[in-house]
């Protein structure tokens, strides 16, 4: 056999990790007994026998060794950032060692081999951190990263592929499934219409909540989605008619025959799927065939499997199409099942089928199933924005909007939530009573109602005090929606020489952005679009800015990057693309003009007076660009902005100038420097009620309401 220990690459090498690798390279020259069998297997996931020539049987253990090589030394080089000895690194290497002896880690490492050609796999960091604690392995440092590790590791084996052109033609043959079943002897390729095994594959889908992607502390939230699930509201949007809850979607299936539930990015569309499904997965197994049978078909993966589906439409799909959920589903049994039972088919976000003439398929697709299989009753999830009823509307489906979470939900939530995630109560305690005061503070109620920014609240409040003022906390969420952006599914990064797309750099890209929708809203309030062109032409101009090549490739990729997998800029409908959340469009239009004044000094202030206040002052969609401006500035800047507002002449605009001048001093670093701007605006104020023959009652009383919130010290 050949010597693995100079094709793994370990001749010279000086990882400290070595000895793991040497053992395995003697196993592997190991012909006869070959020892190296059940790693392959759980490593790529089939063995190698006589079903592949010699050629290819190396270049998989080549790889095989190769991959670990630089696992290994990832490992190790983390552990060296934290002032850590060779020697302390050394002991770890039996915990290491009995760590990638174990099968679920195997699998795992193996999946980046796959992810390279395309599939839609991904490590799941969870299982890593899960698997050492469970082992019982030495302690890990506190902030070892399990995610970053996952990342890096990822490119790495995207280039071993990318060096290996035998390995990509094996890894891309047909003949894989073929070589599995015949080696493995596994049974045919059917699947089999087993409940049991159908509702665990949903279970260990969806029961658990997946937080690595937004919280990459390596914590354990060991939570299981309905012990956290809040039933939101719904309002019907073809009739005035009282809200209802979701669960009287869920649990009323005589009511609710045909439903397309409708609602904002993060608001909980895909959770509400998932908790029907769970639903039903709960059951105690002799209860499965009497209940119905949830069939959730996650559309963006389906129509990512289409072309592969020989015109099988959704039944081909559950049987045969890749990352279905809870396992695949013999299509003939199916078909029988469907035709005479009881079952709920929950088609999940049609928004995410980007391109609009396969959209338009799906929607006939579904209305054409719904009138195939009329015993079934049918759930549809997609965003607001870009959605057309019209086809729906004719097939007799009832439209409903997800609300916004209310105030007892979401005091719930945070109860629940702290409960539930917090091993030390008092400390839980002590965090859940800090975000219970401030969810009426003002930057927090316009974030709190969506499901998503509640979560991403209640993560940040477990790690640090929440800022109270506007710039950061919203700074602070995008900076953790972003990171989400690069952890969710790691992509190597676009950069030439020492430059890459970190944070700071989609921010620059993200504030042109926010601009160029902000400008556009004197032609429509209402607007807060762009569409593609305009994002690559901006993500363009910038890399050429920063020296990047191929700066109109990349923008093209990386548009595509960002509008799909951001939590922070995502995909509408049409051709339209937006901020998850108005507070993050006025968020980084505000810094974009900080920016440009501080930094760049491209800007003066009084340009920022004319052109933003004394520009936009009346305009609505601009106040809270104005006051977070003010809330970054330095008071001696702050205090000038809030000078030219008290200048304007409010009188034809119930004094609104006056109205934002005081938010602006609110929410300024301190009043203490500004101390006789304060004190004029106050006396304007109070003038201005006294006077009362000169305005009416109802101003009179907002007047009044804004100098006690502003002086309610005085």
């Amino acid at each position: 056999m050949p010597d693995f220990f100079f094709l793994w690459g370990l001749s010279g090498a000086s990882l400290v990790f070595k000895p793991i690798l040497e053992k395995l390279a003697i196993l592997a020259k190991d012909a006869i007994k070959d020892s190296l069998g059940d790693y392959i297997k759980e490593f790529f996931g089939v063995f190698l026998k006589s079903n592949l020539d010699l050629a290819q049987e190396l270049s998989l253990r080549i790889a095989f060794g190769q991959a670990l090589k630089e696992f290994l030394n990832l490992v190790e080089i983390q552990l060296g950032d934290f002032d850590i000895t060779d020697n302390e690194i050394k002991n770890y290497e039996i915990y290491i060692e009995k760590f990638i002896d174990d099968k679920n880690i195997l699998q795992q490492l193996g999946i980046p081999f796959q992810e390279a050609l395309g599939n839609q796999q991904y490590i799941e960091v969870k299982i890593f951190a899960d698997t050492w604690r469970n082992l019982n392995l030495k302690e890990l440092p506190e902030k070892f990263n399990w995610q970053q590790l996952s990342s890096q590791y990822t490119r790495k084996v995207k280039t071993i592929v990318k060096n290996s052109d035998n390995l990509r033609e094996i890894l891309n043959s047909t003949l894989l499934s073929d070589i599995k079943d015949t080696v493995e002897g596994l049974a045919p390729i059917a699947p089999n219409f087993d409940f049991t095994r159908y509702r665990q594959g949903l279970l260990d889908a969806y029961q658990k909540l997946k937080m690595n992607s937004l919280d990459t502390s390596a914590y354990n939230y060991d939570v299981n989605l309905w012990d956290i699930f809040v039933p939101q509201n719904l309002e019907q949007t073809e009739a005035a008619i009282n809200s209802i809850s979701v669960l009287d979607i869920v649990n009323k299936p005589q009511d609710y025959k045909y439903t397309l539930i409708l609602g904002n990015p993060g608001s909980g569309k895909s959770t509400l799927s998932q908790y029907t499904a769970l639903k039903w997965a709960t059951l105690k197994a002799r209860d499965l065939v009497t209940q119905e049978l949830p069939l959730l078909i996650e559309l963006g993966n389906y129509s990512a499997n289409l072309d592969n589906l020989d015109g099988e439409k959704f039944l081909g799909y559950l049987h045969r199409g890749d990352g279905v959920k809870g396992g695949n589903l013999d299509r003939r049994e199916l078909d029988t099942w469907l035709t005479s039972h009881n079952s709920i088919v929950i088609f999940d976000g049609l928004d995410e089928v980007l391109d609009q003439g396969r959209r338009k398929q799906i929607t006939t697709d579904i209305i054409n199933f719904k009138n195939t299989y009329p015993q079934s009753r049918i759930l549809i999830t997609s965003r607001i924005v870009g959605y057309d009823n019209q086809q729906f509307t004719q097939a007799n489906f009832r439209h409903f909007r997800l609300q916004d979470l209310d105030s007892e939900q979401i005091k719930g939530f945070i109860e629940q939530w702290h409960n539930l995630t917090f091993k030390d109560k008092d400390d839980g305690n002590r965090k859940r009573d800090r975000l219970l005061a401030c969810i009426n503070f003002a930057p927090f109620k316009e974030l709190v109602g969506n499901p998503l920014l509640l979560t991403m609240m209640a993560i940040l409040n477990r790690h640090e005090d929440l800022p109270r003022d506007r710039a950061t906390l919203y700074d602070n969420s995008a900076k953790l929606l972003l990171q989400r952006w690069d952890q969710e599914k790691p992509v190597p990064p676009v950069d030439k020489g020492n430059i890459k797309l970190d944070y700071f750099h989609k921010k620059q890209i993200l504030r042109h952005i926010a601009c160029r929708i902000q400008g556009n809203r004197h032609v429509n309030p209402h607007n807060l679009f762009i569409d593609a062109n305009a994002i690559e032409e901006i993500i363009s101009q910038y890399l050429n800015s920063k020296g990047f090549e191929k700066a109109r490739e990349n923008a093209i990729s990386l548009r595509e990057e960002l509008t799909s997998r951001s939590f922070i800029l995502c995909f509408f409908g049409g051709d339209n693309y937006g901020f998850v959340h108005r507070t993050f469009l006025e968020y980084f239009c505000a810094y974009h003009f900080i920016y440009a004044f501080q930094t760049e000094q491209s800007l003066t202030l009084p340009e920022i007076q004319q052109d933003i206040i004394v520009a936009h002052w009346k305009d609505e969609a601009w106040r809270e660009v104005i006051i977070l401006i003010a809330g970054i500035l330095v008071e001696e800047h702050t205090g000038k902005l809030i000078e030219c507002l008290m200048t304007q002449d409010g009188e034809a605009n119930g004094f609104e100038n006056l109205i934002i001048a005081a938010d602006c001093l609110r929410n300024a670093r301190s009043r203490y420097p500004i101390k006789t701007i304060d004190d004029q605006l106050l006396n304007t104020l109070k003038n201005l009620v006294k006077n009362q023959q000169n305005i009416s009652d109802k101003i009179c009383e907002k007047l009044n309401a804004v100098i006690q919130a502003t002086w309610i010290d005085n």
